[in-house]
C-alpha cells in the first residue's frame, strides 16, 4: 500500500464511522437532552476545546513513555507501527497527517463517545473502543484505557469537542514521533554512503 491509499484508507474509514454514527443516532434516537450530537452541557465549545488540547498532550505524555520503553509488550506494538505504519506515514506531508489526525477524531470520537456511549454507557462504549484497535493484544487495553479517558472527557465535560480534539492532538502527536523515530532509524548518518 503507498502513501495515498493509506491516507484515502484512514479518511473513507473515519467517513464510514461517521455515516454509521449518523443511521445509529437515527434508528436509536435519544431525547435531544440527553444528545451530545445535538446539545453541549457543562464545558463551552471554548473551554472544550482547551481541555482538549491539554488532554491530547497529556495523554501524548503516556505515547512517549510507552513508546520508548523495552517493556516487551510495548516493544511488540512499536515493531508492528514502525513495520505497517510508520512507512507511509513518513512520506506524508504535515497537513496530511493533520488531516487524517483530525479524521480519526472526529470520527472515532462522534461514534464511540457521541452515539455509543450514552446508550450503552461509559464502560461499554470504552471496551468497544478498545476492541475496535486490535493491533495487539496489549494495544487493544492501551487503546480500551484512553478512550475510557475520552470517555470520562465527554461525560464529565458535556462537550464532544473535549474529546475529539484530544484524539486528534494524541494521533497526531503520535504519528510525529513515529514518523521521527522511523527516519532516524531508516536515514544514514551524514557523511556515510549508503
Amino acid at each position: 500500500m503507498d502513501r495515498e491509499q493509506f491516507l484515502r484508507l484512514g479518511i473513507v474509514t473515519e467517513i464510514v464511522l461517521l455515516v454509521v454514527a449518523g443511521l445509529l443516532n437515527a434508528v436509536w434516537p435519544l431525547p435531544v437532552e440527553q444528545n451530545p450530537l445535538r446539545t453541549a452541557t457543562g464545558l463551552t465549545n471554548l473551554g472544550a476545546v482547551v481541555v482538549g488540547f491539554l488532554a491530547g498532550g497529556l495523554m501524548s505524555v503516556w505515547f512517549f513513555v510507552s513508546w520508548n520503553s523495552s517493556f516487551l509488550p510495548f516493544k511488540r506494538i512499536q515493531d508492528f507501527v514502525q513495520d505497517q505504519l510508520a512507512p507511509m506515514l513518513s512520506g506524508c506531508q504535515v497537513w496530511e497527517l493533520i488531516a487524517l489526525a483530525a479524521f480519526a477524531g472526529i470520527g472515532e470520537e462522534v461514534l464511540f463517545r457521541g452515539v455509543l456511549q450514552p446508550r450503552t454507557g461509559w464502560l461499554m462504549a470504552t471496551l468497544l473502543f478498545g476492541l475496535a484497535h486490535p493491533i495487539t493484544p496489549t494495544y487493544v487495553i492501551v487503546a480500551a484505557l484512553l478512550g475510557g479517558a475520552l470517555g470520562l472527557l465527554q461525560q464529565y465535560g458535556g462537550n464532544l469537542w473535549a474529546p475529539i480534539i484530544a484524539h486528534a492532538v494524541y494521533d497526531y502527536i503520535g504519528f510525529y514521533l513515529i514518523i521521527r523515530d522511523f527516519r532516524a532509524q531508516t536515514t544514514p548518518p551524514p557523511g556515510t554512503t549508503p
